[in-house]
């Protein structure tokens, strides 16, 4: 039997459910971001299994960029900046976006698409109350947590040791200050509220200012629209890491350019409040 999604199709029969919803997570990504993935985008997954679904998948997917992290994309689906790839040199950027990147050089700093974890019993006491696992990975998946800013989406994913929060707010970005990771450990302190809550306070949720950060875009937004065609540069240096130059249209219909940077903190949310509060006070 096969199974289409849009313009990708598989044949459900070959295709494990494990391999299938990482298939459909790429496939997500590819539509709704018009990105490439890579290891990156599966914080949930360690190295060895992502390599291997990898390699199972391989006759459904297309190498985008062969650097490290490799890049992919489910075959025949179309990413912005496919028409007219480029890569950029050492010597700077095409002429004809300096002034989209010289209008970013004063906008503030601001992070999204932010992963925690911490570790604690949590699994054991939901799986008690008879929360479901999947069996591929056994998370628990169905927590339902609403946030009180609409402009925030929290995931959240209990594993038997580990659990990770996810925050995605690509539209409206935390700023990277004081007053913006005041801003972040205020959600995250309520997400440790409803969790003790859930659990009735049975077991011990670490505090929210102990959360280990794994992972956030570190980005630049433009303060106007921009009328282009859309684009998709990537940067990737051993240093730095990775880094994006894309257009990124927003809710209204606007589109702006966005500047963006993969970090790897693996710090405490305390550590990163510190680090900003020292950054501040040389400035």
């Amino acid at each position: 039997m096969i199974e289409n999604h849009g313009t990708f199709t598989f044949d459900i029969h070959v295709v494990s459910k494990g391999q299938k919803k990482f298939l459909e997570r790429i496939l997500y990504i590819n539509q709704n971001e018009r990105r490439p993935i890579s290891c990156i985008d599966f914080s949930d997954l360690t190295r060895t299994n992502y390599r291997k679904l990898i390699q199972k998948s391989k006759k459904y997917l297309e190498l985008v960029s062969n650097g490290r992290p490799k890049f992919w994309k489910i075959k025949g689906i179309e990413l912005a900046g496919d028409s007219h790839k480029i890569t950029f040199r050492g010597t700077g950027v095409a002429p004809e976006f300096d002034h989209l990147l010289e209008s970013l050089r004063d906008q503030p700093p601001m992070i999204h698409d932010i992963h925690l974890k911490f570790e604690s019993d949590l699994h054991s006491k939901l799986v008690y109350m008879r929360y479901s696992v999947n069996p591929n990975n056994h998370a628990i998946e169905n927590i339902r947590y609403t946030s009180l800013d609409n402009d925030i989406n929290t995931k959240i994913l209990v594993y038997p040791k580990t659990t990770q929060i996810v925050i995605g707010c690509t539209y409206k970005p935390i700023v990277y200050d004081i007053s913006g990771i005041h801003s972040l450990f205020s959600h995250i302190s309520q997400i440790q509220y409803y969790l003790s809550q859930l659990v009735k306070y049975e077991i011990t949720i670490p505090e929210a200012k102990t959360w280990m950060v794994t992972r956030y875009d570190f980005n630049k937004d433009g303060s106007t629209s921009v009328c282009r065609d859309s684009f998709c540069y990537q940067f990737e240096d051993v240093s730095t890491g990775l880094i994006r130059f894309y257009l990124k249209t927003m809710p209204n219909g606007e589109t702006i350019p966005r500047l963006e940077q993969i970090r790897i903190p693996n710090k405490s949310v305390s550590q990163i409040l510190e680090e900003i509060i020292q950054n501040e006070s040389n400035i």
